[in-house]
Protein backbone atom coordinates (compact mmCIF):
# COMPACT_ATOMS: atom_id res chain seq x y z
CA UNK A 1 0.00 0.00 0.00
CA UNK A 2 1.46 3.24 -0.97
CA UNK A 3 1.47 6.23 1.70
CA UNK A 4 -1.00 9.00 1.43
CA UNK A 5 1.94 11.78 1.88
CA UNK A 6 4.09 10.57 -0.68
CA UNK A 7 1.14 10.44 -3.77
CA UNK A 8 0.06 14.07 -2.22
CA UNK A 9 4.12 15.04 -3.08
CA UNK A 10 4.18 13.51 -6.31
CA UNK A 11 1.19 15.91 -7.37
CA UNK A 12 2.22 18.95 -6.26
CA UNK A 13 5.18 18.32 -8.01
CA UNK A 14 3.61 17.74 -11.16
CA UNK A 15 1.05 20.96 -10.88
CA UNK A 16 4.15 23.10 -9.95
CA UNK A 17 6.46 21.91 -12.63
CA UNK A 18 2.78 22.61 -15.08
CA UNK A 19 2.24 26.25 -14.00
CA UNK A 20 6.60 26.96 -14.74
CA UNK A 21 5.81 25.63 -18.37
CA UNK A 22 2.54 27.69 -18.85
CA UNK A 23 4.08 31.16 -17.00
CA UNK A 24 7.13 30.81 -19.06
CA UNK A 25 5.15 29.92 -22.73
CA UNK A 26 3.27 33.31 -22.30
CA UNK A 27 7.04 35.49 -21.86
CA UNK A 28 7.22 36.98 -25.09
CA UNK A 29 11.44 37.85 -24.09
CA UNK A 30 12.84 34.57 -24.04
CA UNK A 31 15.89 36.60 -22.14
CA UNK A 32 14.19 37.15 -19.88
CA UNK A 33 14.99 41.12 -20.10
CA UNK A 34 12.28 43.85 -21.04
CA UNK A 35 12.61 45.44 -24.35
CA UNK A 36 14.06 48.63 -24.82
CA UNK A 37 12.74 51.70 -26.87
CA UNK A 38 15.12 53.82 -28.69
CA UNK A 39 17.87 55.81 -27.21
CA UNK A 40 18.55 59.45 -28.05
CA UNK A 41 21.80 61.38 -28.54
CA UNK A 42 22.07 64.76 -29.38
CA UNK A 43 24.43 65.91 -32.23
CA UNK A 44 26.44 68.94 -33.20
CA UNK A 45 27.87 72.18 -31.19
CA UNK A 46 25.46 73.77 -28.92
CA UNK A 47 25.64 76.88 -30.68
CA UNK A 48 23.47 76.84 -34.24
CA UNK A 49 23.33 79.12 -36.95
CA UNK A 50 19.93 81.16 -36.76
CA UNK A 51 18.31 78.70 -39.47
CA UNK A 52 20.42 75.79 -38.59
CA UNK A 53 19.70 72.25 -38.26
CA UNK A 54 19.13 70.65 -34.83
CA UNK A 55 20.28 66.96 -35.10
CA UNK A 56 19.52 63.72 -32.94
CA UNK A 57 20.94 60.18 -33.46
CA UNK A 58 19.13 57.03 -32.56
CA UNK A 59 21.33 53.77 -31.04
CA UNK A 60 19.18 52.00 -33.46
CA UNK A 61 16.75 51.99 -36.39
CA UNK A 62 13.46 54.11 -35.65
CA UNK A 63 10.18 54.00 -37.27
CA UNK A 64 10.32 56.80 -39.73
CA UNK A 65 6.41 57.37 -38.96
CA UNK A 66 6.93 57.95 -35.49
CA UNK A 67 10.08 59.91 -35.65
CA UNK A 68 8.40 62.34 -38.54
CA UNK A 69 5.81 63.25 -36.60
CA UNK A 70 5.87 66.92 -35.76
CA UNK A 71 4.48 65.90 -32.47
CA UNK A 72 7.43 64.34 -31.46
CA UNK A 73 9.88 66.54 -32.04
CA UNK A 74 9.23 69.78 -30.02
CA UNK A 75 11.56 73.05 -30.38
CA UNK A 76 10.47 76.01 -27.92
CA UNK A 77 11.77 79.40 -28.52
CA UNK A 78 12.56 80.07 -24.50
CA UNK A 79 12.89 83.72 -25.07
CA UNK A 80 8.78 83.88 -26.43
CA UNK A 81 7.47 80.84 -25.25
CA UNK A 82 6.24 80.13 -29.05
CA UNK A 83 6.78 76.55 -30.69
CA UNK A 84 9.08 77.36 -33.11
CA UNK A 85 7.68 75.93 -36.90
CA UNK A 86 9.96 73.67 -38.68
CA UNK A 87 10.90 70.19 -41.06
CA UNK A 88 11.97 67.36 -39.99
CA UNK A 89 14.05 64.75 -42.01
CA UNK A 90 15.49 61.00 -41.59
CA UNK A 91 18.54 60.59 -42.52
CA UNK A 92 19.56 56.48 -41.47
CA UNK A 93 19.48 56.58 -37.62
CA UNK A 94 19.46 60.78 -37.41
CA UNK A 95 16.72 62.78 -36.80
CA UNK A 96 17.03 66.43 -38.41
CA UNK A 97 14.88 69.64 -37.38
CA UNK A 98 15.19 72.49 -39.74
CA UNK A 99 14.05 75.66 -38.42
CA UNK A 100 11.30 77.29 -41.48
CA UNK A 101 12.27 81.12 -40.31
CA UNK A 102 15.48 83.02 -39.36
CA UNK A 103 15.58 82.80 -35.54
CA UNK A 104 16.64 85.91 -33.39
CA UNK A 105 20.22 85.92 -32.29
CA UNK A 106 21.00 84.60 -28.62
CA UNK A 107 17.83 82.86 -28.64
CA UNK A 108 17.51 79.23 -26.21
CA UNK A 109 15.87 76.47 -27.85
CA UNK A 110 14.62 73.98 -25.93
CA UNK A 111 13.95 70.64 -27.55
CA UNK A 112 11.98 67.88 -26.34
CA UNK A 113 11.72 64.55 -28.49
CA UNK A 114 8.98 61.81 -27.67
CA UNK A 115 7.01 58.49 -28.52
CA UNK A 116 9.64 57.55 -31.50
CA UNK A 117 9.40 53.65 -31.87
CA UNK A 118 11.66 51.44 -33.05
CA UNK A 119 10.79 49.09 -36.19
CA UNK A 120 9.72 46.78 -33.87
CA UNK A 121 7.04 49.61 -32.27
CA UNK A 122 9.05 49.50 -28.51
CA UNK A 123 8.35 53.37 -27.59
CA UNK A 124 10.91 55.70 -25.74
CA UNK A 125 11.26 54.53 -22.40
CA UNK A 126 11.58 58.49 -21.71
CA UNK A 127 11.31 61.91 -23.40
CA UNK A 128 15.00 63.09 -24.38
CA UNK A 129 15.38 66.58 -23.84
CA UNK A 130 18.14 69.29 -24.01
CA UNK A 131 19.07 72.95 -25.28
CA UNK A 132 20.50 74.61 -28.14
CA UNK A 133 21.34 78.50 -28.52
CA UNK A 134 21.29 80.69 -31.35
CA UNK A 135 24.55 82.18 -32.51
CA UNK A 136 25.67 85.67 -31.43
CA UNK A 137 25.11 88.43 -33.53
CA UNK A 138 28.82 89.80 -35.36
CA UNK A 139 29.07 92.77 -32.73
CA UNK A 140 28.29 92.35 -28.98
CA UNK A 141 29.31 95.36 -27.42
CA UNK A 142 26.80 98.20 -27.98
CA UNK A 143 28.13 100.49 -25.56
CA UNK A 144 28.27 103.53 -27.99
CA UNK A 145 24.89 105.57 -27.85
CA UNK A 146 24.01 108.92 -30.53
CA UNK A 147 24.60 112.28 -28.54
CA UNK A 148 22.21 115.64 -30.43
CA UNK A 149 23.96 116.50 -33.09
CA UNK A 150 23.96 119.89 -34.10
CA UNK A 151 24.17 119.64 -37.17
CA UNK A 152 23.47 117.33 -40.72
CA UNK A 153 26.95 118.34 -42.48
CA UNK A 154 30.12 115.62 -41.81
CA UNK A 155 31.50 116.12 -38.41
CA UNK A 156 34.79 117.05 -38.83
CA UNK A 157 36.32 117.25 -35.66
CA UNK A 158 35.36 116.24 -31.93
CA UNK A 159 36.66 117.21 -28.78
CA UNK A 160 35.65 117.17 -24.78
CA UNK A 161 37.67 118.83 -22.34
CA UNK A 162 35.71 117.26 -19.56
CA UNK A 163 32.76 114.87 -19.47
CA UNK A 164 30.15 117.94 -20.02
CA UNK A 165 32.04 120.40 -21.74
CA UNK A 166 33.30 119.72 -25.48
CA UNK A 167 33.33 121.02 -28.68
CA UNK A 168 32.18 120.00 -32.43
CA UNK A 169 33.71 121.23 -35.82
CA UNK A 170 31.69 120.97 -38.91
CA UNK A 171 33.41 120.04 -42.48
CA UNK A 172 32.43 123.89 -42.99
CA UNK A 173 33.79 125.21 -40.29
CA UNK A 174 30.94 125.96 -37.90
CA UNK A 175 32.07 125.27 -34.57
CA UNK A 176 29.70 124.42 -31.56
CA UNK A 177 29.96 123.81 -27.73
CA UNK A 178 27.90 121.71 -25.22
CA UNK A 179 28.48 122.00 -21.91
CA UNK A 180 26.36 119.41 -20.81
CA UNK A 181 27.78 116.09 -21.98
CA UNK A 182 26.30 116.56 -26.04
CA UNK A 183 22.21 116.99 -24.68
CA UNK A 184 22.65 120.12 -26.05
CA UNK A 185 25.05 122.12 -28.35
CA UNK A 186 25.31 125.69 -29.11
CA UNK A 187 26.26 127.32 -32.31
CA UNK A 188 29.38 129.49 -31.37
CA UNK A 189 31.05 130.74 -34.25
CA UNK A 190 30.91 130.72 -38.13
CA UNK A 191 33.01 132.73 -40.63
CA UNK A 192 31.82 132.46 -44.34
CA UNK A 193 35.43 132.96 -45.34
CA UNK A 194 36.53 129.89 -43.93
CA UNK A 195 35.55 126.05 -44.73
CA UNK A 196 37.32 122.76 -45.02
CA UNK A 197 37.84 122.15 -41.11
CA UNK A 198 39.34 118.81 -40.77
CA UNK A 199 39.61 118.80 -36.89
CA UNK A 200 39.49 120.78 -33.31
CA UNK A 201 41.75 120.59 -30.20
CA UNK A 202 40.07 122.15 -26.97
CA UNK A 203 42.66 123.11 -23.78
CA UNK A 204 40.23 124.58 -21.77
CA UNK A 205 36.73 126.41 -21.98
CA UNK A 206 38.79 129.37 -23.59
CA UNK A 207 41.79 127.76 -25.53
CA UNK A 208 40.12 126.40 -28.82
CA UNK A 209 42.43 125.77 -31.86
CA UNK A 210 41.03 124.10 -35.10
CA UNK A 211 42.22 124.07 -39.01
CA UNK A 212 40.70 125.20 -41.75
CA UNK A 213 40.90 126.69 -45.35
CA UNK A 214 40.57 130.59 -45.67
CA UNK A 215 40.23 132.64 -48.49
CA UNK A 216 40.66 135.87 -46.96
CA UNK A 217 37.85 137.13 -49.65
CA UNK A 218 39.27 135.19 -52.19
CA UNK A 219 37.01 132.95 -53.91
CA UNK A 220 39.14 129.55 -53.58
CA UNK A 221 40.42 127.58 -50.17
CA UNK A 222 43.91 126.38 -51.44
CA UNK A 223 45.27 127.96 -48.13
CA UNK A 224 44.93 125.92 -45.23
CA UNK A 225 45.39 127.73 -41.65
CA UNK A 226 45.73 127.09 -37.75
CA UNK A 227 42.63 129.06 -35.70
CA UNK A 228 42.98 129.63 -32.11
CA UNK A 229 39.89 131.37 -29.88
CA UNK A 230 40.80 132.46 -26.21
CA UNK A 231 37.15 133.46 -25.94
CA UNK A 232 35.57 130.10 -25.89
CA UNK A 233 35.03 130.01 -29.48
CA UNK A 234 33.31 133.24 -30.06
CA UNK A 235 35.96 134.62 -32.41
CA UNK A 236 39.05 133.02 -33.97
CA UNK A 237 42.50 134.50 -34.74
CA UNK A 238 45.01 132.99 -37.39
CA UNK A 239 48.66 131.39 -36.20
CA UNK A 240 49.75 129.77 -39.13
CA UNK A 241 48.89 129.25 -43.06
CA UNK A 242 50.43 127.44 -45.50
CA UNK A 243 49.11 127.23 -49.42
CA UNK A 244 49.18 125.62 -51.38
CA UNK A 245 48.20 123.63 -49.08
CA UNK A 246 45.52 120.97 -46.98
CA UNK A 247 46.23 120.18 -43.58
CA UNK A 248 44.54 117.03 -42.65
CA UNK A 249 44.79 115.90 -38.89
CA UNK A 250 45.30 118.22 -35.67
CA UNK A 251 47.24 116.79 -32.65
CA UNK A 252 47.51 118.74 -29.44
CA UNK A 253 49.75 117.61 -26.46
CA UNK A 254 50.31 119.69 -23.19
CA UNK A 255 53.60 119.89 -22.00
CA UNK A 256 54.44 121.94 -18.85
CA UNK A 257 52.77 125.62 -19.44
CA UNK A 258 52.45 125.27 -23.23
CA UNK A 259 50.26 123.31 -26.26
CA UNK A 260 52.21 122.01 -28.69
CA UNK A 261 49.90 121.47 -31.83
CA UNK A 262 51.13 118.96 -35.10
CA UNK A 263 49.30 119.00 -38.16
CA UNK A 264 49.56 116.06 -41.09
CA UNK A 265 48.75 116.42 -44.71
CA UNK A 266 49.93 117.98 -47.63
CA UNK A 267 51.64 121.21 -48.48
CA UNK A 268 52.67 122.65 -52.39
CA UNK A 269 51.43 118.71 -53.26
CA UNK A 270 53.46 116.68 -51.03
CA UNK A 271 53.39 114.97 -47.53
CA UNK A 272 54.02 117.65 -44.56
CA UNK A 273 53.54 117.64 -41.11
CA UNK A 274 53.88 121.53 -39.89
CA UNK A 275 54.91 121.58 -36.09
CA UNK A 276 53.14 124.91 -33.55
CA UNK A 277 54.41 125.77 -29.83
CA UNK A 278 51.39 128.10 -28.68
CA UNK A 279 53.78 129.78 -26.35
CA UNK A 280 56.55 130.63 -27.90
CA UNK A 281 54.98 130.77 -31.54
CA UNK A 282 57.97 128.43 -32.81
CA UNK A 283 57.05 127.32 -36.13
CA UNK A 284 58.51 124.06 -37.78
CA UNK A 285 57.88 122.69 -41.50
CA UNK A 286 58.80 119.50 -42.92
CA UNK A 287 58.01 118.57 -46.38
CA UNK A 288 58.36 115.16 -48.40
CA UNK A 289 61.03 115.93 -51.78
CA UNK A 290 63.08 113.85 -53.83
CA UNK A 291 60.88 111.07 -54.24
CA UNK A 292 57.65 112.12 -56.72
CA UNK A 293 54.24 112.67 -55.68
CA UNK A 294 53.66 111.72 -52.32
CA UNK A 295 50.73 112.32 -50.72
CA UNK A 296 50.40 113.24 -47.11
CA UNK A 297 47.21 111.82 -45.19
CA UNK A 298 47.36 112.34 -41.26
CA UNK A 299 49.78 112.88 -38.64
CA UNK A 300 50.44 112.60 -34.62
CA UNK A 301 52.96 113.64 -31.85
CA UNK A 302 53.46 111.42 -28.54
CA UNK A 303 51.84 112.25 -25.74
CA UNK A 304 55.62 113.50 -24.26
CA UNK A 305 56.31 115.63 -27.65
CA UNK A 306 59.48 113.68 -28.51
CA UNK A 307 58.28 111.54 -31.21
CA UNK A 308 56.05 112.43 -34.44
CA UNK A 309 54.98 110.53 -37.48
CA UNK A 310 53.76 111.24 -40.67
CA UNK A 311 51.55 108.73 -42.85
CA UNK A 312 50.20 109.05 -46.88
CA UNK A 313 50.79 106.90 -49.78
CA UNK A 314 52.68 106.82 -53.35
CA UNK A 315 50.05 106.72 -55.87
CA UNK A 316 52.79 106.02 -58.51
CA UNK A 317 54.01 102.77 -56.77
CA UNK A 318 52.56 99.91 -58.24
CA UNK A 319 49.51 98.67 -56.15
CA UNK A 320 49.64 102.56 -54.49
CA UNK A 321 52.45 102.19 -51.32
CA UNK A 322 52.24 103.32 -47.83
CA UNK A 323 54.72 105.82 -46.94
CA UNK A 324 55.62 106.42 -43.21
CA UNK A 325 57.65 109.58 -42.00
CA UNK A 326 59.35 109.85 -38.50
CA UNK A 327 60.77 112.42 -36.25
CA UNK A 328 63.02 111.75 -33.15
CA UNK A 329 63.14 115.98 -32.07
CA UNK A 330 59.49 116.87 -31.31
CA UNK A 331 58.47 117.00 -35.07
CA UNK A 332 60.61 119.32 -36.23
CA UNK A 333 62.62 117.43 -38.74
CA UNK A 334 61.67 113.94 -40.45
CA UNK A 335 63.44 111.02 -42.35
CA UNK A 336 61.75 108.43 -44.62
CA UNK A 337 61.13 104.69 -41.95
CA UNK A 338 62.26 102.39 -44.95
CA UNK A 339 63.38 98.92 -43.09
CA UNK A 340 61.38 96.21 -41.74
CA UNK A 341 58.25 97.11 -43.29
CA UNK A 342 55.45 94.94 -43.66
CA UNK A 343 54.71 93.98 -47.20
CA UNK A 344 52.43 94.62 -49.23
CA UNK A 345 52.37 98.13 -46.94
CA UNK A 346 49.06 99.29 -48.30
CA UNK A 347 47.68 103.15 -48.25
CA UNK A 348 47.91 104.36 -44.57
CA UNK A 349 44.89 106.99 -43.56
CA UNK A 350 45.87 107.57 -40.00
CA UNK A 351 48.41 107.11 -37.17
CA UNK A 352 48.01 107.26 -33.08
CA UNK A 353 50.29 106.93 -30.36
CA UNK A 354 50.00 104.07 -28.35
CA UNK A 355 52.41 105.79 -25.67
CA UNK A 356 55.78 107.73 -26.32
CA UNK A 357 57.47 104.96 -28.47
CA UNK A 358 55.01 102.83 -30.08
CA UNK A 359 52.12 104.21 -32.55
CA UNK A 360 49.33 102.38 -34.47
CA UNK A 361 49.22 102.95 -37.99
CA UNK A 362 45.92 102.45 -39.94
CA UNK A 363 44.87 102.52 -43.58
CA UNK A 364 43.30 100.74 -46.54
CA UNK A 365 42.90 96.45 -46.96
CA UNK A 366 41.92 96.33 -43.14
CA UNK A 367 45.35 97.37 -42.36
CA UNK A 368 46.42 97.93 -38.88
CA UNK A 369 50.13 97.89 -37.92
CA UNK A 370 51.52 98.58 -34.46
CA UNK A 371 55.10 100.23 -35.03
CA UNK A 372 57.74 100.18 -32.04
CA UNK A 373 60.13 103.29 -32.91
CA UNK A 374 62.82 102.19 -30.78
CA UNK A 375 63.32 98.76 -32.16
CA UNK A 376 62.13 99.70 -36.05
CA UNK A 377 59.21 96.91 -35.49
CA UNK A 378 56.08 96.26 -37.12
CA UNK A 379 53.51 93.91 -36.03
CA UNK A 380 50.33 93.23 -38.72
CA UNK A 381 47.45 93.42 -36.32
CA UNK A 382 44.53 91.04 -37.44
CA UNK A 383 42.85 89.65 -33.83
CA UNK A 384 39.59 91.53 -33.81
CA UNK A 385 40.43 93.48 -37.22
CA UNK A 386 37.32 92.67 -39.98
CA UNK A 387 38.82 91.75 -42.99
CA UNK A 388 38.18 91.48 -46.71
CA UNK A 389 34.88 89.53 -46.93
CA UNK A 390 34.34 87.53 -50.88
CA UNK A 391 31.04 86.00 -51.61
CA UNK A 392 31.32 84.71 -54.96
CA UNK A 393 27.92 83.39 -54.74
CA UNK A 394 26.20 86.92 -54.80
CA UNK A 395 28.97 88.39 -55.81
CA UNK A 396 29.26 90.50 -52.86
CA UNK A 397 32.34 92.40 -51.73
CA UNK A 398 32.98 94.26 -48.42
CA UNK A 399 36.29 96.21 -47.62
CA UNK A 400 37.43 98.12 -44.65
CA UNK A 401 39.56 101.38 -44.52
CA UNK A 402 40.46 102.54 -41.48
CA UNK A 403 40.79 106.29 -40.65
CA UNK A 404 42.23 107.25 -37.32
CA UNK A 405 42.96 105.87 -33.94
CA UNK A 406 43.31 107.38 -30.12
CA UNK A 407 44.17 106.25 -26.84
CA UNK A 408 43.14 107.01 -23.41
CA UNK A 409 45.44 109.95 -21.58
CA UNK A 410 44.43 107.94 -18.59
CA UNK A 411 45.04 104.69 -19.81
CA UNK A 412 47.30 104.17 -22.53
CA UNK A 413 46.27 100.20 -23.39
CA UNK A 414 42.97 101.06 -23.85
CA UNK A 415 42.05 102.73 -27.44
CA UNK A 416 40.19 102.92 -30.73
CA UNK A 417 39.89 103.14 -34.13
CA UNK A 418 37.67 104.33 -36.44
CA UNK A 419 37.00 103.98 -40.44
CA UNK A 420 34.42 102.99 -42.79
CA UNK A 421 33.14 99.45 -44.68
CA UNK A 422 32.29 99.56 -47.99
CA UNK A 423 29.78 96.77 -49.52
CA UNK A 424 29.40 96.47 -53.46
CA UNK A 425 27.44 94.01 -54.57
CA UNK A 426 27.02 94.09 -58.71
CA UNK A 427 23.62 96.50 -60.25
CA UNK A 428 23.10 97.78 -56.38
CA UNK A 429 24.59 101.22 -55.03
CA UNK A 430 27.39 101.22 -52.61
CA UNK A 431 26.68 100.80 -49.09
CA UNK A 432 28.74 102.53 -46.71
CA UNK A 433 28.97 102.46 -42.89
CA UNK A 434 30.87 103.29 -40.10
CA UNK A 435 33.16 100.86 -37.68
CA UNK A 436 34.62 101.45 -34.64
CA UNK A 437 37.13 98.84 -32.94
CA UNK A 438 38.66 99.21 -29.00
CA UNK A 439 41.44 98.01 -27.50
CA UNK A 440 42.42 97.09 -24.41
CA UNK A 441 46.13 95.69 -24.78
CA UNK A 442 47.84 98.85 -26.67
CA UNK A 443 46.58 97.62 -29.79
CA UNK A 444 47.54 93.73 -30.38
CA UNK A 445 43.64 92.24 -30.05
CA UNK A 446 40.95 94.53 -30.96
CA UNK A 447 37.03 94.27 -30.65
CA UNK A 448 34.34 95.54 -32.74
CA UNK A 449 31.82 98.10 -31.22
CA UNK A 450 28.04 98.99 -32.18
CA UNK A 451 26.26 102.12 -31.61
CA UNK A 452 23.22 101.58 -29.80
CA UNK A 453 19.78 102.13 -31.82
CA UNK A 454 21.63 102.37 -35.19
CA UNK A 455 20.52 99.65 -37.77
CA UNK A 456 21.79 96.08 -38.66
CA UNK A 457 21.97 95.20 -34.50
CA UNK A 458 24.04 98.76 -34.68
CA UNK A 459 26.44 98.67 -36.89
CA UNK A 460 24.34 101.04 -39.63
CA UNK A 461 25.76 104.38 -38.52
CA UNK A 462 27.21 106.57 -41.15
CA UNK A 463 30.77 106.56 -42.22
CA UNK A 464 33.95 107.11 -40.56
CA UNK A 465 36.14 107.69 -42.84
CA UNK A 466 37.46 111.15 -44.01
CA UNK A 467 36.15 114.00 -42.76
CA UNK A 468 35.48 112.20 -39.39
CA UNK A 469 37.79 112.32 -35.61
CA UNK A 470 37.59 110.59 -32.42
CA UNK A 471 38.90 111.96 -29.15
CA UNK A 472 39.39 110.12 -25.83
CA UNK A 473 39.05 111.74 -22.83
CA UNK A 474 39.65 109.11 -20.42
CA UNK A 475 39.20 104.80 -20.24
CA UNK A 476 35.37 105.69 -19.27
CA UNK A 477 34.37 108.23 -21.93
CA UNK A 478 35.23 109.04 -25.59
CA UNK A 479 33.45 110.91 -28.58
CA UNK A 480 33.60 110.35 -32.65
CA UNK A 481 32.29 112.34 -35.47
CA UNK A 482 31.64 111.49 -39.09
CA UNK A 483 29.72 111.67 -41.94
CA UNK A 484 25.98 113.32 -41.95
CA UNK A 485 26.00 114.97 -38.80
CA UNK A 486 26.56 111.34 -36.99
CA UNK A 487 28.05 112.01 -33.31
CA UNK A 488 28.41 109.33 -30.61
CA UNK A 489 29.94 108.39 -27.61
CA UNK A 490 31.08 105.83 -25.20
CA UNK A 491 30.43 107.48 -21.53
CA UNK A 492 31.27 104.38 -19.66
CA UNK A 493 33.87 101.55 -19.29
CA UNK A 494 31.49 98.56 -18.97
CA UNK A 495 30.74 96.78 -21.68
CA UNK A 496 27.22 96.98 -22.97
CA UNK A 497 27.08 93.25 -24.12
CA UNK A 498 24.14 91.94 -26.16
CA UNK A 499 22.70 89.39 -24.06
CA UNK A 500 19.94 86.30 -24.31
CA UNK A 501 16.42 86.78 -25.30
CA UNK A 502 17.91 90.95 -26.41
CA UNK A 503 17.07 90.08 -29.70
CA UNK A 504 13.15 90.25 -30.34
CA UNK A 505 13.71 90.66 -34.35
CA UNK A 506 16.28 88.40 -36.61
Amino acid sequence: MTPVYSLFSRRRIALGLLVMFIVGGCDDDPTGLAATGPVATALGDPIITRQGDIRVQFAGAVDPASALDPANFVVINSCSGLRVPGALRLEGNVLIFTPSTILPYLTPLSIRVQNVQTVQGVGMNQPFTFVRTTEAPLVTDVSWSTLDSPTGNSIAGVDFVTRDLGYVVSLSAELYRTENGGSIFEAVFKDPNVTGAKGVRAASRDTVYFIGAPNFGGTTFTTSGLFRSTNAGLTFDTLLTRSPADLRTLSRERVGDTDILFMGGNVSGALAGVRYDAKTGERTDFRATGIGTVIGNAGDISPDTANAILVGLIPQAPGVAGIIYESRNSGRSFTRVTANLPTPLRQLQGVGFIDNTTALLVGDSSTVIRYDLNAGTFTSITAGVPQTFNDPLTQTVETFTFRKADFSPTDRQIGWVIGQSLRRVPGVPDVRRGVILMTRDGGLTFTRQAVEGAGELGLGFPSLATPSDISALATDFVAAGGLNGFLAARTDDTQAAAGVCSFDTP
